[in-house]
């Protein structure tokens, strides 16, 4: 009867038990989880603002008609919530104080045709319409010399706000992290938390398979098995197993916190080189005084930070609410990306919300917090993932002559003999998100049942 080893209990690792399970639910599956909990990045705290569901990982289920995610919510019986369209609105210090300028300001406009410009450019397209140099930064890094460029070169559609990564980080083909495998539909947000359906989901799918608190130190390959190595405590233990499938995030398998034996090949590490975890931090803030346009979910709003006459690093901050039933706690959510979250992360917390509520009582005034109601994301400084999510570093070596900037992403996901990869990092149409680590999953699983049925 063949056993698999599964690295990784979010929602790639989970996804690939459940296929496997599906598949031949008469062989030995055990999922390692290095955490004390299943659902990786997807996190939800509902401790620190009681009765309000603070999701640290993604905030909804993107593209709800084809996400699998929403099929599970609505099998468990999950309650869901529709993004609402909102309006985004840049918020500046004008002479008689804050003021609301629209994205779709001519400033702004101007600042979106110099980054589209900057893209093509970078591009270089040909007369089809097709990238020559897919590898080349959609723009070289500008100075941001006035708030309407740091707020344009913030939330355009290349982006931190869209890649965890800077604008000038950002590669000329990675706009297929934009796209789904099926057209694009609606997001919806998870009452209870898309961490908590994750977990509860796990928590059903691998009731009799998951190792909790397993810190895996090393996968051995040889011929016939592959041995997993791993921590129990301070105890060490280990199995051996005829295939494996590997979930841990491409900044964890980077920084070699787990080892192949053999080392793995050069195709594998130059991913690992290539691909990145870009920073991407947020903040739930309950609020005991609400100003009037921050009392629904209707508007979304930017506010610019340092090398402006302001404090602190230089980024923006991105502040909206969700939607929340009548008599709840209501909450602020700040999310920052990029440069900005990974020194606001090495700030620390504490000097982040410092930060962060400083500039919320600059644009609002008669905005009052609470402050024992607070919560806080780093994900940059936790060691089960060692960062947000995946964008493609430029780099001279594997990628200098990729027509697709994807072949990083399809080298770490071919299968080297019985080890097999997965995660949303592996995906070609829709990384950085919670459904490519569910089709990666599925992917690898049926590698291996194709793999293992082979006479």
């Amino acid at each position: 009867m063949p056993s698999i080893a599964i690295i990784g209990g979010g929602v790639a690792g989970i996804a690939a038990a459940q296929r496997l399970l599906q598949a031949r639910p008469d062989w030995q599956i055990r999922v390692f989880e290095r955490a004390n909990r299943l659902g990786g990045r997807a996190l939800t705290d509902s401790v620190s603002i009681p009765g309000f569901a603070f999701d640290k990982g993604s905030v909804y289920l993107q593209d709800s008609a084809t996400n699998p995610l929403t099929a599970i919510a609505q099998r468990l019986q999950f309650a869901t919530t529709p993004e609402p369209n909102s309006d985004a609105w840049l918020r500046v210090q004008g002479v008689d104080g804050p003021v609301n300028l629209n994205e779709f300001e001519p400033s702004f406009a101007l600042v979106t045709q110099q980054i589209e410009a900057n893209f093509n450019v970078a591009a270089e397209r040909d007369d089809e319409e097709d990238f020559k140099y897919p590898n080349a930064t959609v723009t070289p890094q500008p100075v941001l010399a006035t708030p309407m460029l740091q707020f344009g070169f913030g939330v355009s559609q290349y982006g931190a706000f869209s890649e965890s990564a800077e604008t000038w980080q950002y590669l000329a083909a990675d706009s297929a992290r934009q796209v789904s495998p099926e057209p694009a539909s609606g997001n919806l947000y998870v009452d209870r938390g898309i961490g908590t359906l994750v977990q509860t989901w796990g928590e059903q799918v691998l009731a009799d398979h998951a190792v909790l608190g397993a810190q895996v130190t090393q996968l051995a390959l040889s011929a016939d098995a592959v041995t997993v190595h791993w921590l129990q405590g301070e105890q060490p233990q280990q199995g051996a197993f005829d295939a494996c499938i590997v979930t841990l995030p491409v900044a964890v398998m980077a920084a070699r916190d787990v080892t192949f034996d053999p080392p793995l090949p050069a195709p594998y590490l130059q991913a690992l080189q290539s691909l990145r975890l870009g920073s991407y931090k947020k903040f739930a803030l309950a609020m005991a005084q609400v100003p009037g346009d921050l009392n629904s979910a209707d508007n979304t709003y930017y506010l610019t930070q340092g090398g402006l006459g302001l404090p602190g690093p230089s980024g923006v901050w991105q502040v909206f609410r969700v939607p929340q039933p009548d008599g709840a706690t209501p909450v602020l959510l700040v999310h920052a990306a990029g440069d900005f979250a990974a020194q606001l992360d090495a700030l620390g917390d504490a000097a982040a919300f410092e930060l962060c509520t400083a500039r919320l009582q600059l644009a609002w005034p008669e905005l009052r917090l609470n402050p024992e109601q607070r919560a806080v994301t780093n994900w940059n400084a936790n060691p089960l993932c060692r960062g947000a999510y995946s964008y493609t570093r430029p780099s001279p070596g594997l990628l200098a002559q990729d027509t697709t900037a994807l072949q990083a992403r399809i080298n770490l996901g071919e299968p080297l003999e019985r080890l097999h990869f997965a995660g949303e990092a592996t995906s070609t149409a829709c990384y950085g998100t919670l459904q490519a680590a569910y089709f990666e999953g599925e992917r690898a699983a049926d590698a291996v049942v194709a793999q293992l049925m082979q006479p």
